[in-house]
């Protein structure tokens, strides 16, 4: 059973890390089609405290589904890393989320609402 949870990302970061050959636009060589339609990605960080736990979310948005990483830190309990693959509905994203934990591979939904513009 995927147990939900939702989380409000309510801090948007740049995201850090050098650039990589993979983001420019086009290669050379590379041609489109007249009226062909170019799915445009869009990467963004978020990162929620309370207190000493936090969660922080990368993610690529491509059209209405998104892929990337996310991590929680937790205070005084273990913590958990892993990849996270959904889609928007509305103004929430559902993910899902699998990760290794305590020697264990996991997969669990979660929810995040999006507030604001970003």
């Amino acid at each position: 059973m995927a147990i939900i949870s939702t989380a409000t990302l309510l801090i948007g970061n740049s995201c850090q890390g050098p650039a990589s050959s993979d983001d420019k636009n086009t290669a050379q060589g590379d041609t489109l089609s007249q009226g062909a339609i170019v799915p445009v990605a869009a990467t963004s960080c978020y990162l929620h405290t309370h207190g000493r736990d936090s969660v922080r979310l990368r993610i690529t948005v491509t059209n209405d589904s998104a892929s990337g990483t996310l991590q929680f830190k937790n205070y005084q309990i273990d913590g958990s890393q892993g990849t996270v693959g959904g889609r928007f509905q509305g103004d929430t994203l559902i993910v899902i989320y699998d990760f290794h934990a305590e020697g264990t591979h996991n997969r669990t939904e979660e929810a995040f609402l999006k507030r604001g513009a970003d």
